[in-house]
């Protein structure tokens, strides 16, 4: 009988497909989230830049959890060229996720979304949470400081504090060797200023292509952007 049992059970395994197997075993060499308030809007825009280890075998479905409730701004992968372009993906609510199922031929995956920023009167907080659902090899979180915010208060110490986008200051903070089931969590405090409520033009450009732009003012000082950029926008991109 457990002979017969055995025999069963290996029939159904060769019985799914490869993609499904290849599902269960996805390995991520790393994991980079940009986290960036009040950049664009008052709000918190993250970039997730997942990069699948090189054994995986293609094209994989990719499944990522982001808070419910956040705004998908984009999902894209790099083609063949390097460059960024829309990814098929379905979205179910699991509360307290939205899981994002996404279909990639590369092994380089980006998605971004806006999710709510808690105000406490002038005090900032922000939490960012990763679900476990895959090995990660590395993880680096980059916080850009906002534009007339102090100095944040993390709870994991940064690693590394360096000039970043549009001159703000990027905090660098890094985990390695997560396994399967593991969570990851950060917290971030920060105070803005009262006369804070001015922020850069953000056009839904992948994050790649922002060192092939530059600002100007335009009319009453306000920032814009000059498209130097070789990429589409994310929002003019053909609908999924």
């Amino acid at each position: 009988m457990r002979k017969f049992i055995s025999i069963l059970l290996l029939w159904f395994v060769l019985l799914i497909p490869v993609s499904v197997q290849a599902q269960s075993q996805l390995h991520l060499s790393l994991v980079n989230v940009d986290i960036w308030p009040e950049y664009d809007r008052a709000a918190v825009l993250t970039i997730d830049h997942i990069t699948l280890a090189p054994d995986t075998v293609l094209p994989a479905s990719l499944t990522l959890r982001v808070p419910l409730g956040a705004e998908i701004n984009a999902v894209a992968v790099a083609n063949t060229a390097g460059n960024l372009i829309n990814a098929p993906y379905d979205s179910t609510d699991q509360a307290p996720w939205s899981v994002l199922t996404i279909t990639t031929t590369s092994l380089q995956v980006q998605v971004e979304y806006y999710t709510a920023l808690i105000k406490d009167g002038i005090t900032r907080h922000i939490s960012y949470a990763w679900a476990g659902d895959y090995a990660v090899d590395k993880m680096e979180i980059d916080f850009l400081r906002p534009l007339g915010a102090g100095s944040p208060t993390i709870s994991l110490p940064p690693v590394d504090t360096t000039p970043g986008q549009d001159g703000l200051t990027n905090y660098r903070m890094e985990a390695a060797d997560l396994k399967v089931g593991m969570p990851f969590a950060l917290t971030i405090k920060y105070f803005q200023s009262a006369s804070a409520g001015r922020f850069y033009a953000w056009t839904g450009y992948p994050r790649a292509c922002l060192n092939d732009r530059h600002f100007a003012l335009g009319a009453g000082g306000n920032r814009i952007v000059v498209d130097r950029c070789r990429y589409s926008r994310f929002r003019h991109m053909a609908a999924r």
